[in-house]
């Protein structure tokens, strides 16, 4: 499969939009009115990119990052929020492009890093970044308030 990967914009909405609703469907019922107000604020945020990938003019993943100073690595660390492929095209390397994207995107940020967090019951997905060089070095948690 050919594709290229690019830089989001805000004419990307609802490929965004449709992509993260695969993501979490069923239990992601945010209104998509939030969630527009959300993407184009992070498109204005300096720390804050989307990238897409795309075939024959149509959007077939999105990964999309934050930079962090971190103390802890005395520099730059990419941090990948949400990765997802479009579920009819999962297997067929387009995670793969997007994972080695980033790779070479951190490199050309001057990140000492990538990291990127993984709800517990996608296994798969687990075995994915594994595949890729990730290594498993704690856990996440999460307190709604």
């Amino acid at each position: 499969m050919d594709f290229q990967i690019r830089l989001a914009g805000k004419e990307d909405f609802d490929d965004v939009c449709r992509l993260m609703c695969q993501l979490f469907n069923p239990e992601y019922n945010a209104p998509v009115t939030l969630m527009e107000d959300i993407y184009l604020a992070n498109l204005s945020d300096d720390k804050k990119a989307y990238y897409l990938t795309e075939s024959s003019g149509e959007v077939n993943g999105l990964c999309s990052i934050t930079y962090d100073l971190r103390l802890s690595t005395l520099g730059k660390v990419m941090v990948i929020d949400e990765m997802v492929v479009d579920e009819k095209l999962r297997g067929m390397g387009i995670g793969a492009a997007l994972v080695n994207g980033m790779m070479q995107v951190a490199k050309e940020n001057g990140c000492a890093g990538i990291e990127l967090s993984s709800s517990l019951q996608r296994e798969g997905a687990h075995r994915f970044y594994e595949k890729h060089g990730f290594e498993k070095t704690g856990y996440r948690f999460n307190l709604d308030i």
